[in-house]
C-alpha cells in the first residue's frame, strides 16, 4: 500500500491523486455485486473501513492525497457504515460509488444515490457508480438529479453476467457512450474506466 502510494505521488506530473478503497463485500469473491448485509453487520463494516483508513492515514505521504474513493459498494448499509466513521477525514474530497450488476438492481442503486445526495451532501464531494457495464450506468445516469457536487462514473469494459465478463467493448465504442455523460450535472462529473478497460479506452474519453 505504501509503495503504491509512493509510485502514484512520485509520477503524478501535476495530476491529483486518489486513494481507492474497495468495499468489504469485494473481499469475498465477487461480493460487490450481490452482498446484502444485516443491521448486525454494521460494526464489522465500520471496523473494516476504520482499520484501512488508519493504515493510510499513518503513511508519510497521506497529506499529499487529494481524494478518497470508497468504491464498488454493494448496498446502502455499507455506505452508511462508512459515513458513520468518526475517523473519516475532513481534508479529503470523498466519493462513494455503488456497483450494479443488473437492470433489476438499478432502481435500488438510483435510490441509494438520491439518498446520499439528500442526507450527506455536506460530507461527500461525489457520488456515483463504478464496476458496472456502460449500458447500466447510462440508464442510471439519466435518472439522477442535478446537485452542487460531482457524479462519478467509471464503467467496465464488458458486461458482468453469471459470474464472468461477457460482451467486451471496443475502445472507440466504449469511449463514445462514456464520453456522452460529460454534460451530466452541468459538467460536474468524473469519468473513467474500471474492470476490463485498457489504456486505449481511457485515451478515447480524453480525446472527446
Amino acid at each position: 500500500m505504501q509503495k503504491g502510494l509512493e509510485l502514484a505521488l512520485n509520477n503524478r506530473s501535476g495530476k491529483q491523486v486518489s486513494v481507492s478503497l474497495c468495499s468489504y463485500a469485494a473481499t469475498n469473491g465477487a461480493g460487490e455485486y450481490h452482498t446484502e448485509f444485516a443491521q448486525k453487520d454494521v460494526l464489522v463494516l465500520q471496523d473494516f473501513h476504520r482499520r484501512r483508513l488508519e493504515m493510510y492515514s499513518q503513511m508519510k505521504d497521506w497529506e499529499e492525497v487529494e481524494y478518497l474513493a470508497f468504491e464498488t459498494i454493494p448496498c446502502w448499509l455499507e455506505a452508511k457504515a462508512i459515513l458513520s466513521l468518526d475517523t473519516l477525514p475532513t481534508t479529503k474530497k470523498i466519493w462513494i460509488a455503488f456497483s450494479c450488476s443488473s437492470m433489476d438492481k438499478s432502481t435500488t442503486v438510483i435510490r441509494n444515490i438520491h439518498r446520499l445526495v439528500k442526507e450527506h451532501r455536506s460530507t461527500l464531494w461525489g457520488v456515483g457508480v463504478n464496476c458496472t457495464s456502460p449500458q447500466l450506468i447510462d440508464h442510471i445516469s439519466k435518472q439522477l438529479d442535478k446537485w452542487e457536487g460531482y457524479y462519478v462514473f467509471y464503467a467496465n469494459g464488458a458486461s458482468w453476467e453469471n459470474g464472468k465478463f461477457l460482451d467486451f467493448w471496443e475502445a472507440e465504442e466504449w469511449a463514445k457512450i462514456v464520453g456522452s455523460w460529460r454534460y451530466i450535472n452541468e459538467g460536474r462529473v468524473l469519468l473513467g474506466g474500471c474492470c476490463m478497460t485498457r489504456p486505449e479506452h481511457i485515451q478515447g474519453i480524453r480525446g472527446i
